[in-house]
């Protein structure tokens, strides 16, 4: 599934994405409120992140990259997925620094 706006698309994460994403989840400030930095070194990253690429969205759990249209550029990430805690359905996102 791609979603498209006048700025942006919505579209599953792809490989090329992951050092992008990688900078974004060892910025504390970018990722202040949202999980902290990872603990996860480079290569145990990669591989969930390329597992959460395959993952096949649901009506509950969906994540998109968030890419800027006219340069391709990488932004982010959102989604839908159940919160641990209650299990209702929560709309979440994280984006890098520079594109706040």
């Amino acid at each position: 599934m791609v979603l498209k706006t006048d700025r942006l698309i919505l579209r599953r994460h792809q490989l090329e994405d992951f050092d992008r994403f990688w900078e974004m989840l060892n910025d504390p400030i970018a990722k202040q409120y949202t999980g902290g930095v990872t603990e996860l070194n480079f290569e145990q990253r990669l591989t969930v992140f390329k597992k959460d690429c395959m993952k096949p969205f649901t009506d509950v759990q969906a994540e998109f990259a968030i890419i800027r249209e006219i340069d391709e550029e990488y932004l982010g990430y959102c989604g839908i997925m159940p919160a641990q805690d209650t299990g209702v359905v929560e709309f979440f996102y994280g984006l890098c620094r520079d594109s706040w």
